[in-house]
């Protein structure tokens, strides 16, 4: 299995309604990484872009389902509604209320989706740190 540094940059949007506004996610080169800051626990927290605050790690609609896409998203006057993520032994990232599923990427593509904790397209976070997640995460192949 061979390891490839990648990011995770915003794809499409922004998207702006009503309700809220966020961009969707995708792989990408490492220049243009995201910046995430850790809120809340180890096994359940926020993670917030360094540059928009406002702006959480969100899994569309909450479905935690394999196939499930992951986007940013800010529900507006209600910050604490952001989506909560643990991460695991493995060093991978899945939401606090499905650890049966992770972060990873559907097969030939780029956008970013929850994966079953097995699968070879899973992500593994590298130097986890509890004050900044790294922009940079390494695949699995």
């Amino acid at each position: 299995l061979g390891l490839e540094k990648i990011s995770v940059v915003t794809k499409g949007g922004p998207y702006n309604n009503e309700h809220g506004r966020g961009h969707g996610l995708q792989l990408g080169r490492l220049t243009g990484a995201l910046f995430w800051q850790q809120e809340g626990k180890n096994y359940s927290h926020a993670l917030r872009l360094a540059e928009d605050s406002d702006l959480s790690l969100d899994i569309s609609h909450r479905k935690l389902n394999v196939g499930t896409p992951a986007n940013t998203w800010y529900s507006k006057g209600h910050r604490e509604w952001a989506c909560k993520f643990q991460l695991n032994g493995d060093c991978t990232l899945s939401p606090a209320k499905n650890s049966a599923v992770c972060l990873g990427v559907k097969s030939g593509e780029r956008t970013l989706s929850l994966v079953d904790r097995e699968s070879e397209n899973k992500l593994i976070f590298e130097d986890w740190t509890a004050k900044c997640p790294p922009p940079i995460f390494a695949q699995i192949r």
